[in-house]
C-alpha cells in the first residue's frame, strides 16, 4: 500500500467536508462491492465442496442400503434353508426383526436427543444459578451491600 504524497494530503484538506464525506461513501461502496465479489467467489468454491461431499454421502448411503438389503435377503434364505420353513415366512421374520431393531434405535436416539445437553455441567450449573437468582430478585452470593 502506498503512502499518499504530502501534496495529496494538502489537496484533501482543501477539498471540504462534503467532498470528504462523498469520498468516504465512495470508498465504502467500493469496499462493499469488493466484499460481495469475494463472497460470491468463495461461495462458488464452498458450494462445489458441499455438493461433492453430499454426492459422496448419497453414493455411500446407496451402497450401504444395497448391501444391507442383500445381507437381509441372504439371512432370510439362510434361515429358510436351515429351518426348512417357507421362504416368505423367513423373509417376514427377518423383516419384522429388522423393523423392531430400527424402532429400538429410533426410540433410543429420540430419547438421547430430547435429554438436556450435559456437555458442560459447570456452565449449566452456573446458568441455573443465574436463572434462580434472577427469578428471586436476590443478589448473587458474595455481592452483599456493605
Amino acid at each position: 500500500m502506498q503512502r499518499p504524497e504530502p501534496s495529496q494530503l494538502a489537496g484533501a484538506e482543501q477539498r471540504g467536508f462534503f467532498a470528504l464525506l462523498r469520498a468516504l461513501a465512495d470508498s465504502g461502496v467500493d469496499l462493499a462491492h469488493n466484499t460481495a465479489q469475494m463472497a460470491a467467489s468463495e461461495g462458488r468454491v464452498v458450494l462445489q465442496r458441499v455438493v461433492l461431499r453430499l454426492a459422496l454421502l448419497v453414493a455411500a448411503l446407496l451402497v450401504a442400503a444395497v448391501g444391507l438389503t442383500l445381507s437381509l435377503f441372504g439371512v432370510s434364505l439362510l434361515v429358510a434353508h436351515v429351518t426348512g420353513m417357507d421362504e416368505w415366512l423367513a423373509f417376514a421374520i427377518v423383516g419384522i426383526g429388522t423393523l423392531g431393531t430400527g424402532v429400538a434405535f429410533a426410540v433410543r436416539a429420540t430419547g438421547r436427543l430430547s435429554s438436556p445437553d450435559l456437555a458442560f455441567p459447570a456452565t449449566l450449573a452456573e446458568f441455573n444459578a443465574d436463572v434462580e437468582m434472577l427469578r428471586n430478585g436476590r443478589d448473587a452470593p458474595g455481592d452483599e451491600a456493605p
